[in-house]
């Protein structure tokens, strides 16, 4: 799990602090890793503003134990990328 964290005030407009996250350097070089983002923003807005791209796993907090087991399992399920 990662959390998604939008550009920071003082960057230039159009960047985002996100892409750089320890989840994104970790699948470059595993593509075949599963990982979900989170954030308190919710998954519209973090679309819509280019941080994920549409489909990635991710959470919206605040959320519950159940939600977070129900993700975990259906991250774990999903079909593995496939390697390139």
């Amino acid at each position: 799990m990662s959390p998604v964290i939008l550009r920071a005030p003082q960057a230039p407009e159009g960047s985002h602090a996100m892409t750089t996250s320890p989840v994104a350097a970790v699948a470059h070089w595993y593509p075949e890793i599963r990982h979900i983002y989170m954030s308190g923003y919710t998954d519209d807005a973090i679309v819509r503003d280019g941080v994920l791209e549409s489909g990635v796993a991710f959470l919206e907090k605040p959320l519950t134990p159940d939600t977070l087991a129900k993700k975990v399992r259906s991250v774990l399920d999903a079909p593995r990328a496939p390697r390139g």
